[in-house]
This record gives C-alpha cells, sequence and structure tokens, in this order.
C-alpha cells in the first residue's frame, strides 16, 4: 500500500514540476510538443520493443481478453451516443466524437509508462493489444460515423486511418518485437542495453509534459464535460468489472482490462475534434481532468489487487 501511494505521489511531483518548468518558461514554448514526439517516437516504441522481443509469443495473446475489451469500448460508445446526444443534443458528428472521448483510453502514451512502474513488464502485452483495439475498431467505428455525417468519402478516409495506425513508431515497434521473439532473434548486448536505457525514460519525461500540457491549456468546466468525465472514469471500470467476471479474464489479464478502462482520455479524440473543428474544448479538457482523476481511480484499483479483493473476480 505504501509502495502504491509513494509511487503516485512522485508521479504527482513530477507533474507539478513540468507545470512549475512551463509556468517559469524555462524552456521553449513549443518545448512540451518536442518532448511528445521523443516519448511517442523514441522511447514509448523502445519499452514496447524490449519487452515484447523477449517474451514466448503464446503470452501475448488471449482471446477473451481481446473479445471483452472491445466489447467494453462498444458498449461505452453506444451509451455515450445515445444517451448524452438526448440529453445535450448535438449533430451526428459531434455525438461520435463525445462518445470518442468518453471511450477512447490513453493506454499508450500514459498508460503503459504508469501502469508499468506500478505493477510491472508483464502489463506491456496486454497493454500492447488493447492499444491496437483502440485504434483499429473504436477510432476507424467513430470516424466512419463522422465522415457519414457529413457526406465525405469515407471509404478513402477509412483507408487513411486505418493506414496511419501502422505508420505509427509504437505499432511498428509492436510488430517488430513480435517478429524477434516467434523467430528467437537476440539483439546484441550493447544495442540490448542502450534500448533499454531509453525505454528506462519513458515514464519521468511522459508525466514531465503532461505537467507543461495542463499550464499550457485551459480547462473549460460544464454539464457536459463532466458527464463525458463520469462515463470514462467511473462508469466505463464499472462495466469492464462486468465483462471480466462474465468471460472469466482472470489473472493478469483482467486487472488490466479493468486498468485500461479506468485510464483517462487519450489524445486520439481531441486530435480527431480538432480536425473537424467539432468538440474542441470539451475534448481537452476532458483529456486533462480525467488525466488528473485517473491517477487516484488507478492506485486505489491497484491496491485492491494487491490487498486480494479481486481474486474471486480474477480467479487467482
Amino acid at each position: 500500500m505504501e509502495a502504491i501511494f509513494s509511487s503516485i505521489f512522485s508521479f504527482l511531483l513530477i507533474i507539478l514540476l513540468g507545470y512549475y518548468c512551463s509556468k517559469k518558461e524555462y524552456f521553449a514554448n513549443d518545448f512540451y510538443k518536442d518532448l511528445i514526439n521523443f516519448v511517442l517516437n523514441i522511447a514509448l516504441p523502445c519499452l514496447i520493443f524490449i519487452h515484447l522481443a523477449q517474451k514466448n509469443i503464446s503470452s501475448l495473446i488471449n482471446i477473451n481478453f481481446v473479445i471483452s475489451y472491445s466489447l467494453i469500448l462498444l458498449v461505452t460508445f453506444i451509451f455515450s451516443f445515445i444517451t448524452l446526444k438526448r440529453i445535450f443534443g448535438g449533430s451526428v458528428s459531434k455525438s461520435s466524437l463525445r462518445a470518442l472521448t468518453s471511450s477512447f483510453s490513453n493506454t499508450g502514451y500514459f498508460g503503459l509508462p504508469i501502469l508499468t512502474t506500478l505493477i510491472g513488464p508483464e502489463v506491456i502485452s496486454p497493454i500492447v493489444i488493447g492499444t491496437f483495439i483502440n485504434d483499429i475498431f473504436l477510432m476507424p467505428l467513430a470516424i466512419f460515423i463522422v465522415e457519414l455525417d457529413l457526406k465525405n468519402d469515407s471509404k478513402t478516409k477509412l483507408h487513411e486511418v486505418f493506414l496511419n495506425v501502422f505508420k505509427k513508431s509504437v505499432v511498428i515497434s509492436a510488430i517488430l518485437g513480435i517478429v524477434f521473439s516467434i523467430f528467437k532473434i537476440k539483439l546484441p548486448f550493447f544495442l540490448s542495453q542502450c534500448v533499454n536505457e531509453i525505454s528506462l525514460s519513458t515514464s519521468s519525461l511522459a508525466l514531465f509534459s503532461v505537467g507543461m500540457i495542463l499550464q499550457k491549456q485551459k480547462v473549460k468546466l460544464s454539464k457536459e464535460i463532466f458527464s463525458n468525465i463520469l462515463i470514462k472514469a467511473i462508469l466505463q471500470p464499472m462495466l469492464a468489472v462486468v465483462f471480466v467476471y462474465f468471460f472469466k479474464v482472470g489473472g493478469l489479464w483482467g486487472i488490466v482490462t479493468i486498468l485500461l478502462s479506468a485510464l483517462p482520455v487519450g489524445a486520439t479524440p481531441v486530435l480527431f475534434s480538432q480536425k473537424y473543428k467539432n468538440y474542441e474544448k470539451e475534448s481537452s479538457s476532458a483529456l486533462l481532468l480525467t488525466t488528473l482523476l485517473s491517477l487516484f481511480t488507478i492506485s486505489f484499483i491497484i491496491l485492491f489487487y494487491k490487498e486480494g479483493l479481486f481474486n474471486n473476480l480474477l480467479d487467482i
């Protein structure tokens, strides 16, 4: 218990340091963007690759996890789309972006480094699979609905969405890691050590950049945003518990399913909101607020897990 809260406290200190440095203008105004690019394109891919390359391929897939996590995302998306459209109105495209905000987790940039630090490198495999599900299932679904509402060439747009997923550094590193695992390819020691050292910087740099972003962005508060937060931070993890039990997703894969659902809103909904100039302030505010809230919800979920309160649920 003490170790978990010590880790969370250290995470908050790093975020506050990033906030302070940004406020004092110790770095160039756009430095946080370079930091994000370094984490996404170098540090995080190194972390994913070095772990997957050392794993047995049979331990990288869990069908029950794939089914349950996909359904959690789908049910959350549909519930958010229908319920929030009925309450707050708006176009179909706005409702789709709103539902994406309520259901899309920050599995890669935030979840992977944080959960790896709190639990261990064994969580990387299910998180990588969860990231794939987010990117090749939920994101195209939301964009298809937006494009359909705007009467654009949806097929072309969806083709570009799928293609761009496989251009991401984190996806390329995951594929390379799996290839190395299948063919049991070993990196030279000096190269393996280099990749490992870079991967160790992922968590601290990601949190530092979160602090800088919090200082740069203005948070908007409204009933609609609180509804997004309620669905993402409370309803989705509760739904995950139900699906984990129903599909018997036991052990580590089960707790990771719940934790992925408790993660904050990802950057993808914000990027697409900016692209379509719709739901921009709401999605960015939900991202920032759920990021802070998730530090506490994740800690308590892990605490319950370590204390054995999920043993019956996860068949441990």
